[in-house]
Order: C-alpha cells, then structure tokens, then sequence
C-alpha cells in the first residue's frame, strides 16, 4: 500500500495510454505468441517512472532494460528476494545503472526512477 501511495500513476484514474511503453524481455519488440511467458513495461508521467519486469517463466531470464537514459534507477521490488528485501522504495531502495536485470523464476521486479528524463518522449 505505501509503494502505490508513493507512485501516483499507479492510482491513476485514467488509462495509461500515452505513458506506457510495452517490451520484450531481450527484445525491443514484446513476444505476443502463447508461448510467452515474459513481459517488461515502462510506465511514466511527468512527476513518476516505473520500470517493470515480468518472468512467468519456470528459468531465471535476463532482461534488457529498455527505457530511456535514465540517470538513477533504484529497485524497489524483487518477489524472488526474502522478506524484508523484496519490497523497498525511496531512500530504501537498492541503485541499479546497469543496462540488463537477471529475473528469477515465476518473479516480478520493480525499478523506479531517482530522476528524470529532461527531454519529452
């Protein structure tokens, strides 16, 4: 509950349309077959960005991290991780600057962003 109120495109009262973007895991374009079992999202409003990665798979997959140049993504949540470091956010949250992410299992992971992009897109 705390996560969601701290990111207000998650309570949005609108659909998201304009402020998201769908992926693959590794590609650019999402894999729509009924073999998929992964899925990545970025999410973004002026104020808000979230980047997330799905894996329903039964094997870890690597994920490319295909959001714009991002100066300070944090993880925020990581399902696979134990109690109490699976969910963290703010000041709590791990930093992450690398292009790809290594998702266990049947895992959903989180990342926000520090800051912001300058440029519209």
């Amino acid at each position: 509950i705390a996560f969601r109120r701290t990111h207000s495109v998650l309570g949005s009262s609108i659909f998201w349309r304009e402020n998201i973007r769908w992926f693959g895991a590794e590609q650019y374009e999402v894999d729509l077959s009924s073999a998929s079992q992964t899925l990545a999202y970025w999410l973004r409003t002026k104020s808000d960005s979230l980047y997330v990665m799905i894996n329903g798979s039964p094997r870890a997959q690597t994920f490319r991290i295909h959001a714009e140049q991002v100066n300070g993504w944090q993880r925020a949540i990581d399902t696979s991780l134990p109690y109490p470091e699976d969910i963290a956010s703010g000041l709590s949250a791990t930093p992450y600057n690398l292009p790809t992410y290594r998702l266990n299992p049947r895992s959903v992971v989180v990342f926000e962003a520090a800051s912001f992009p300058t440029s519209s897109g």
